[in-house]
């Protein structure tokens, strides 16, 4: 495909990609641009050799699609997926046995981000969606929370989840995270907002500087440990109001 490439296909079409796109996008339109329903599966060829043979560096775009499914069919190796921009789509990301990368922004607008599967999925730290709602991936779903106008809304399963928060406020609202069975972590690094239901497993917030969150509405649930120094190397500390520390009055705590 070259520069302004764009395949016009029919609603429930399936496009395999066989060839690594490394220069450019991998740009769909729906035919039919007045239905509500159109849908479309996009998968990752499975080569039979070490390296994936498809992978989608520059990114996906998807125009006028209600639903698409993106799986990555190699059973060797994960697959790369840089920029999405899906403005509505609600896209399912498939992991397959291996998984997937994210490079760069994952733009569904106020489409859902679903992810299944058993393989890891590497979501970046620039989602923007309604949700995200990964209840049903046993793989781990490592997924940094930005800030601003980007999604807010986390759910996922029974992998050993890795969440981050960072960068910047809300620009509405707070973080609503529930991580289900694994064993998962929930890092702040930025004074924000958040509910934090850590589900089953042995469930760990963390940080690694000084943080008040006295003036933020914060509630925990299933929180089994929080660290305060994940890298040891000085003194750290959290600041609650009793209302806060009473959402989860059972914790380990730990220091460096």
């Amino acid at each position: 495909l070259a520069t302004g490439d764009i395949l016009t296909v029919a609603s429930n079409a399936s496009v395999v990609s066989a060839t690594d796109q490394p220069t450019y996008d991998l740009d769909l339109q729906a035919k039919d641009t007045s239905s509500s329903s159109n849908t479309v599966r996009i998968s990752i060829k499975d080569n039979g050799a070490a390296e994936v043979t498809g992978d989608l560096t520059l990114g996906l775009k998807l125009s006028n699609f209600a639903t698409a499914t993106l799986t990555n069919n190699d059973t060797n190796y994960f697959a790369g997926i840089g920029a999405v921009l899906a403005s509505g789509t609600t896209l399912t990301i498939a992991s397959g046995v291996q998984g997937f990368v994210a490079s760069s922004s994952i733009n569904l607008g106020a489409g859902t981000l679903r992810v299944t599967g058993v393989a890891p999925v590497s979501l970046g730290s620039a989602v923007t969606a309604n949700d995200v709602a990964a209840s049903d991936a046993t793989g781990a779903i490592t997924l940094g929370l930005v800030g601003v106008g980007t999604v807010g809304t986390v759910v996922t399963g029974s992998g050993d989840d890795v969440i981050t928060l960072s960068t910047a406020a809300r620009t509405s609202g707070d973080y609503t995270i529930s991580t289900g069975s694994g064993a998962d972590s929930l890092t702040i690094s930025f004074v924000e907002g958040f509910t934090w239901n850590g589900g089953l497993g042995y469930d760990t917030l963390s940080m690694d500087s000084t943080f008040d969150l006295t003036g933020q509405t914060v509630s925990l649930s299933s929180v089994d440990a929080i660290s305060l120094d994940s890298s040891n190397n000085g003194t750290e500390s959290l600041t609650l109001t009793a209302a806060q520390f009473n959402t989860n009055t059972t914790f380990t705590l730990l220091g460096g």
